[in-house]
C-alpha cells in the first residue's frame, strides 16, 4: 500500500487525510455487500463516531465515520429498488414519467432500441397514484417517436426482479431499478416542452454522429466512432478492424479511456498557444472547449474520471492553487463512490483507478529518486 502513514494525530497531510476517507469508504461498501450486519449497526456506529470526535482522535473517527457512509450508500440503491417492486408487484402497472434517454443497442434479438425513463408517478389497478423517482429502462422492438425530455403516460407494464444478481448489480449501477421487454409500446405523449437542454444535447450529439458517419468510409468511421466519440456500437463483432486490434493485442485502444482525451487535450493545447490571449482567458477557453467535447460524445468511467481530473486541474489553475496528481485523483476517486457506490465491484473501475494510481506513484518514484511525501 502506497499511502503514506502519518507520524502524529495531529499533523496530518491534507493528501493523507483524503486518502484515509476513501480506503475508509471502499472498506465499508465492501463489508455491507457481504450482509455482515444489518440496519441496526448505524445506531451505535453514530455514538461511536461522536465518542471519538470529542476524543479528538481524528484518525479513528474520519475511519468509522467514512466506513459507516459506504455501507449506508451500499445498502441505499438495493433499499429503493425493494420499495419499487413493493409498489409494482401487481400486473398492470400504469406510469408517468420523462424520457431522459434513447439509445440503440448491439444485442443481436429484436429488442434493439432502449428508452430510459425517470418516474414521477406510478400506479396499479388497485391503488391510487404514487410519488416514484426510480429510472427503468424499455427495451423496444422498433423506434419511437419520442424525444429525451418528453413526459409520457405508459400502461400495461409488468415489472420482474432481476434473479442474476450481477446483472441486477450493473442495472443499480446504472441508477435502473428495472428493465421491461415491449413488443407494443402503449404510450401517450402528455408534454413535450418547448426547450430541454438535454434534448438539444441528444439531437446534438446524434447528428454530429450520422454527419461523420456519411463522410467516412466504413472502416474509418468505426475508429473515429469508437475511439473519438465512445461509440461502439458501430464495430461490429465481426468487423475486420476487431479483428486487427485483437491480432496485435492492442484492443483496449477501441475503448475510449483518459489517454484519448490526454492525446486531444494536449492537441487542443498546442493550437490554442499560437493565440496572443491572456492566462484566465486561454484556461476558460480551453475548459470551454473541453467540457463541449465531454458533453456530446459518449461517457464512460474511465473518460469521465479523465474529464474530472481535467476540470480540477484547470480550476485550480484559474485560482493559483497548487495542484498534486494522486490528491486529485483520490478525490475524484471518492466524489465517484459517494455519487454511487456500486462502482467498486466493476472492472473498469478498479483497473482505471487502480492503473492510473500505480503509474502516478512509479513516476514520482521515477522523478524524485526517493520516497515522497506528499
Amino acid at each position: 500500500m502506497f499511502f503514506i502513514t502519518c507520524k502524529t494525530t495531529n499533523s496530518m497531510s491534507p493528501f493523507y487525510t483524503l486518502s484515509l476517507c476513501t480506503l475508509s469508504l471502499m472498506f465499508g461498501i465492501w463489508w455491507h455487500s457481504l450482509s455482515l450486519y444489518s440496519a441496526c449497526f448505524f445506531i451505535p456506529a453514530t455514538f461511536t463516531c461522536l465518542f471519538v470526535y470529542k476524543k479528538k482522535r481524528r484518525p479513528l473517527f474520519l475511519v468509522i465515520l467514512f466506513f459507516t457512509l459506504g455501507s449506508f450508500l451500499h445498502r441505499q440503491p438495493f433499499e429503493q429498488q425493494q420499495n419499487f417492486f413493493c409498489l409494482t408487484q401487481k400486473q398492470n402497472n400504469e406510469i408517468i414519467g420523462t424520457v431522459t434517454a434513447l439509445d440503440k443497442t448491439t444485442s443481436a434479438n429484436k429488442f434493439k432500441h432502449t428508452i430510459t425513463v425517470k418516474l414521477s408517478k406510478i400506479q396499479n389497478n388497485d391503488s391510487n397514484w404514487q410519488s416514484c423517482s426510480n429510472c427503468i429502462q424499455l427495451y423496444t422492438t422498433k423506434k419511437y417517436t419520442l424525444s429525451v425530455g418528453d413526459i409520457i403516460n405508459i400502461k400495461q407494464l409488468s415489472f420482474k426482479q432481476p434473479s442474476n444478481k450481477d446483472f441486477n448489480r450493473y442495472l443499480l449501477r446504472n441508477n435502473i431499478v428495472a428493465t421491461v421487454f415491449c413488443f407494443a409500446l402503449e404510450y401517450t405523449l402528455i408534454k413535450r416542452p418547448r426547450f430541454h437542454i438535454a434534448r438539444w444535447l441528444h439531437k446534438t450529439k446524434n447528428n454530429l454522429f450520422y454527419t461523420f458517419k456519411k463522410k467516412l468510409s466504413r472502416s474509418s468511421f468505426e475508429l473515429f466512432s469508437s475511439i473519438f466519440l465512445g461509440n461502439k456500437t458501430t464495430i461490429k463483432k465481426n468487423s475486420n478492424v476487431k479483428d486487427v486490434f485483437k491480432l496485435w493485442g492492442l484492443s483496449h485502444y477501441l475503448a475510449r479511456s483518459g489517454l484519448h482525451l490526454v492525446i486531444l487535450l494536449f492537441a487542443l493545447q498546442i493550437l490554442l498557444s499560437f493565440f496572443p490571449l491572456a492566462y484566465n482567458a486561454k484556461q476558460l477557453l480551453f475548459a470551454f472547449l473541453g467540457s463541449i467535447y465531454f458533453l456530446l460524445t459518449w461517457q464512460s468511467l474511465s473518460f469521465n474520471r479523465a474529464f474530472l481530473l481535467f476540470a480540477l486541474h484547470k480550476l485550480c489553475a484559474l485560482t493559483r492553487l497548487q495542484t498534486h496528481f494522486l490528491y486529485l485523483l483520490t478525490l475524484v476517486c471518492l466524489c465517484t463512490l459517494v455519487y454511487n457506490p456500486l462502482h467498486l465491484f466493476f472492472l473498469d473501475f478498479q483497473l482505471s483507478f487502480g492503473l492510473t494510481y500505480a503509474l502516478a506513484w512509479l513516476n514520482k518514484i521515477r522523478l524524485s529518486g526517493k520516497k515522497i511525501e506528499p
